[in-house]
């Protein structure tokens, strides 16, 4: 899916289109072989310099050229993405560009002229109200940058990179309005069983251009939307580079948003229609800029008395998104008696609504947990899919996969009592630190995972490993119940071979017992 903005026009004469066609043929001849520009342009070769700590990614650039004036500024190229400084932005392109370099953000408020959706009905809703958004910056040397692909038809200009000369070019449109064209494809109906992995992210997206595609995977999810305040003011980190990779290697982009898990942000947040809108408008924009194909819902810990304004908030953003045409999933725990982490989710309303519901069979024995044990055994992962699906269809849900383990550490306190406290760690972590203290692993046909235990300074330290076996063991119930796929936590926790036995469980269907391991 991909999103492109283009000039709204006056309609004009046939014949003065025809004059103004020629008069711009001419001038880009002129322009191309204008001995004086030429030789501009080469000059700019000169003031080119190379950052030692990376040479073969980023290149400085200390002049710019727009249209036809020079200026002194900064901004480096990155594997092709053009950056510039935010003061050199603010100074000659928009200065009403706002810029907390504390938080290392720039802001720009967009009016409700500045855009307009060719859908009608999104179009109103989009033009209600004026949106701020947020742009993360950037920072080398002590200058900071700015992505400016994503942002720069919110403010008004194009901007070309040519790698031959490495040379910048702005070209200001001057134009008071743009049509964001998001063209609406065929829903996406896959055919086959779907992986998900979640991409954590804070602040900095890791760049995963140099990594080989994933055959077992189908989406990235990465987690770049955050409620930042009461009034749906959201936290942007996103990349159109990061899109751009996945989309080229063939995977479905899926923007997490979070409410960061404070229960009393988001009750104050869902009192407020006008927050919500306000957060709806911000997801739709960003999703278009962004070029994204669905948005993951990330709410959790929500008062219980908010699940109905919460259903109801699902339901409108969910709306906006399906005119899109983008896909929308939600995460939510495996039915307990908690009523912020499991009984505010109404499971069957909410998988109505949306088109894909991942269930976190994982954390059964979360980080502060009075008793050491397994984060997802299969017993407790099968039964809690088998909750699940009194109120929510198979075919739309996602089982949750944990990358990670925790290992816990018992220590006996003076009276007599077990103090209990532990830390994930991603599978390579922890097998390190199980070599290290030479620990024994054996299988635990119980727990479905490979059980070790040791001792050190008069501590006992447990874990219940998560292993391609042990997932392949969890997978194998996607086939058994027709769910629709899996979604991991989180990616760079788990080890290569992880991904074989998903691809052979998940893609080929193969039987769990025919695996060797």
């Amino acid at each position: 899916m991909r999103a492109a903005v283009r000039k709204q026009k006056k309609k004009k004469m046939h014949v003065v289109s025809l004059l103004l066609c020629l008069v711009v043929a001419f001038s880009a001849v002129f322009y191309l072989y204008n001995p004086s520009i030429l030789q501009r342009i080469n000059d700019f070769t000169n003031s080119i310099g190379f950052s030692f700590a990376d040479n073969s990614r980023q290149q400085y650039v200390s002049n710019i050229m727009i249209t036809d004036k020079t200026f002194e500024g900064n901004t480096f190229i990155d594997k092709g993405t053009v950056y510039l400084d935010i003061d050199f932005i603010k100074n000659y392109l928009d200065t009403s560009i706002e810029v907390d370099k504390e938080s290392r953000r720039a802001f720009i408020n967009i009016s409700q002229n500045h855009y307009k959706y060719e859908i009608e009905t999104l179009n109103e809703f989009m033009k209600d109200k004026p949106l701020l958004l947020n742009f993360l910056l950037t920072k080398v040397e002590n200058i900071y940058y700015l992505p400016i692909e994503a942002i720069a038809p919110l403010i008004g200009f194009e901007v070309q990179y040519f790698a031959d000369r490495n040379l910048v070019v702005i070209d200001p449109t001057h134009i008071d309005s743009f049509t964001i064209y998001h063209p609406i494809e065929e829903k996406w109906l896959p055919t086959e069983n779907i992986g998900l992995v979640w991409d954590y992210v804070y602040q900095v997206t890791r760049d995963r251009r140099e990594e080989e595609k994933i055959s077992a995977l189908d989406i990235v999810s990465p987690t770049w939307f955050k409620l930042s305040k009461n009034d749906g003011a959201i936290e942007n980190n996103g990349v159109l580079d990061y899109v751009k990779d996945a989309h080229e290697k063939g995977y479905k982009v899926w923007g997490l948003v979070t409410n960061d898990f404070d229960p009393h942000l988001t009750n104050e947040f869902l009192a407020d229609i006008e927050a919500q809108d306000n957060f709806i408008r911000q997801i739709v924009l960003y999703s278009s800029l962004y070029n994204l194909d669905g948005i993951n819902i990330d709410f959790e810990n929500i008062y219980y008395e908010d699940q109905d304004a919460f259903t109801e908030f699902v339901r409108i953003l969910t709306e906006k998104l399906h005119q899109l045409n983008l896909t929308v999933s939600i995460d939510i725990t495996i039915p307990s008696t908690s009523l912020n982490w499991s009984k505010v989710y109404d499971r069957q309303k909410l998988g109505e609504i949306v088109d894909y519901v991942a269930v976190m069979t994982y954390d059964e024995h979360w980080g502060s947990s009075p008793k050491s044990g397994s984060v997802a055994s299969i017993g407790w992962v099968e039964k809690g899919i088998q909750a699940t699906l009194d109120y929510i269809p198979p075919e739309k849900i996602l089982l949750g996969l944990p990358f990670y383990t925790r290992l816990w550490e018992e220590e006996k306190q003076s009276e007599g009592s077990i103090k209990v406290s532990s830390r994930a760690y991603g599978m390579n972590a922890i097998a390190s630190i199980l070599e290290e203290n030479n620990a024994v692993i054996q299988w635990d046909t119980t727990t479905g995972q490979y059980y070790s235990q040791y001792e050190k300074e008069e501590k006992t330290y447990k874990v219940w490993l998560e292993d391609q076996r042990s997932l392949a063991l969890k997978a194998s119930l996607i086939e058994k119940y027709q769910l629709a796929g899996f979604a991991a936590w989180r990616k760079d926790f788990e080890k290569e071979e992880v991904w074989d036995a998903l691809q052979k469980i998940v893609k080929e269907n193969k039987d769990y017992k025919d695996l060797e391991f």
